[in-house]
């Protein structure tokens, strides 16, 4: 069982996926962090994260999965990975959060699509239909 995170700026967004299905989903303000396993319907196996909330958040994720016994993986931006390419100078700039959604992007579609993400920041991302990161906008959220 997987457990997939994404430390955004203001919550932390989580889905614990079996197989093809998930299991669950839901989100949690920081200060909620100590919940999460309570919100979940059975223990993970192994922990896939991303981080843009800063060092807390990852001292919190990495305690959990030393407390639950489990393997932590950190997304990372990088040069190419899972049929993306990204197209920045030096890749690990683009955001773990955004490189993600591009990553899950590809992954439902082989076609040229627009990513949005709409959280406390707003971001739009251009991916191609050759899985190419063509760049993209962060603009505030709707509550900034």
């Amino acid at each position: 069982m997987l457990l997939c995170l994404d430390a955004g700026n203001t919550r932390l967004k989580f889905g614990l996926r079996e197989g093809a299905e998930w299991r669950a989903q839901g989100a949690l303000e920081y200060a909620s962090f100590n919940a999460l396993e309570k919100r979940l319907p059975a223990l993970p196996t192994r922990i896939v994260a991303c981080n843009v909330a800063g060092e807390p958040a990852r001292q919190r994720i990495e305690a959990l999965a030393a407390s639950l016994q489990v393997r932590l993986d950190w997304l990372q931006s990088s040069a190419v990975a899972c049929g993306v390419s990204n197209g920045y100078d030096m890749p690990q700039q683009l955001g773990s959060d955004r490189w993600a959604a591009l990553i899950g992007a590809r992954g439902q579609q082989a076609r040229a699509c627009l990513v949005v993400l709409a959280g406390t920041a707003t971001t739009i991302d251009s991916l191609d239909d050759q899985g190419r990161f063509r760049g993209g906008l962060i603009l505030p959220g709707l509550a900034l």
